[in-house]
């Protein structure tokens, strides 16, 4: 939302244009004598710091009233200096309590400076004193709700902000992320095709109908929605893009073309992985191991101990897998492949370090830890596979689980 454009101001009357385009006027106008007018004429027709100069000096004058403060507020806020200009509405909210443009722009300087939250009790008085129709501030209001995760709220004003400007295309465009967020796949792709029937070139709207019908399963249709941004000039490569679909989709074969066809530009290593990925997920090993090297190390020993392991060939992968971390590889998930490889191949000791290494990211936490009570329980430590199956227990119950603890139970009473 932008800062609101010096007003134009005249004796009877107060013309406010705002720096998008124009607006409504909410709340009290402030009255404004000849001796004021005359200053703000002068300052319009003067640079920047002129201009400040002129009102400054009228500002210290018994006669200024509110619109010579509200005007040298917008100087200040147009030129950057924030806190002059958050001073200078308050000295014209102090004149005007109901003045509503001093008001909004108040909370606009506010939210600039000093985040949405500090700026959102303002914000709340400027809705007021529009008698809660300002799209504008209704916008702010979602923007504001959205980041803080209240996507229901952020909804409802973005609803409300359409009811005063129904064409605004900003406002359809967040009401369709919001629907997104709420799993409203149905409503988010009707508002997504009803902007894309104003404007196919809405980058925005292809995308967030891309991510709806990836979202809903329907992989063809998101596929379709990114190739069109793509024909028609997105900004941003769509291909990375696409093969997220496709391999999505289970269609391997096409994600590893559409990576390949992005690895001359953007992120070449993230392309690189991505379609070896893909090439072991669709079975084309001997290929993922020729592409493999291109990554340089550590990476290309990762893949290529995947690529192994997807054939069967253990003990190969193990030994891939330790040219990984010799070359100073340190990724989670390489460790805990590593790991469930080396404790099939009964190596539980060098297993339980891998698990413990991976446990320290928390996406694999989880699975580490039942890795871990595999590790004790190959190694006869009924207690310590009893203790790690109550903590796995903890932190997320399930019926499978509680079975195994009775039954480490019975398996650890011998000891007792």
């Amino acid at each position: 939302m932008k800062i609101f454009a010096i007003a134009v101001i005249f004796i009877f009357s107060l013309c406010i244009a705002s720096a998008s385009g124009g607006g409504s006027v909410f709340g009290a106008v402030p009255s404004v004598s000849r001796k004021e007018a005359q200053a703000i004429s002068e300052a319009q027709k003067s640079e920047t710091d002129a201009a400040i100069g002129v009102l400054e000096s009228a500002a210290k004058s018994e006669w200024a009233g509110s619109a010579i403060f509200f005007n040298l507020a917008n100087l200040y806020a147009n030129s950057g200096n924030l806190e002059k200009a958050e001073a200078n509405y308050r000295l014209a909210l102090e004149k005007l309590p109901s003045f509503f443009m001093a008001q909004k722009n108040l909370a606009i300087v506010l939210s600039e400076s000093s985040g949405k939250s500090e700026a959102f009790p303002e914000m709340k008085k400027a809705l007021a004193l529009s008698g809660g129709s300002d799209p504008d501030i209704l916008l702010w209001m979602a923007s504001h709700h959205m980041e803080g995760g209240d996507y229901s709220e952020a909804l409802f004003c973005c609803n409300q902000a359409l009811v005063y400007d129904y064409q605004n295309a900003r406002a359809r465009l967040v009401k369709a992320r919001l629907l997104l967020k709420l799993n409203m796949l149905e409503e988010c792709r009707s508002v997504c095709l009803s902007l894309l029937s104003k404007d196919l070139r809405n980058f925005d709207a292809l995308e967030t109908l891309t991510a709806c019908r990836a979202k809903a399963g329907d992989y063809g249709g998101a596929v379709s929605a990114a190739e069109i941004a793509r024909a028609l000039g997105a900004e941003d490569s769509q291909t990375l893009k696409i093969g997220d679909l496709y391999f999505s989709a289970g269609l391997y074969s096409e994600a590893a073309k559409e990576y390949a066809a992005n690895a001359g530009t953007g992120d070449l290593k993230k392309s690189l992985k991505n379609a070896l990925l893909a090439l072991i997920a669709c079975g084309k090993y001997s290929d993922a191991k020729k592409l493999a090297p291109k990554l340089g190390l550590p990476d290309a020993k990762m893949v290529s101990a995947q690529a192994l392991a997807a054939e069967g060939k253990k003990s190969e992968a193990i030994a891939e897998y330790g040219a990984y971390f010799d070359s100073g590889g340190r990724d989670a998930k390489a460790h805990f492949e590593y790991a469930g490889l080396l404790l099939e191949s009964g190596d539980a000791i060098q297993a339980g370090a891998h698990f413990d290494a991976a446990s320290e990211d928390s996406k694999h936490a989880l699975a580490s830890l039942y890795g871990k009570m595999r590790v004790a329980v190959s190694m006869s430590d009924f207690r310590q596979a009893l203790k790690t199956a109550k903590k796995i227990q903890s932190l997320k119950k399930s019926d499978e689980i509680e079975i195994y603890i009775k039954h480490l139970n019975e398996l650890d009473k011998p000891s007792q």
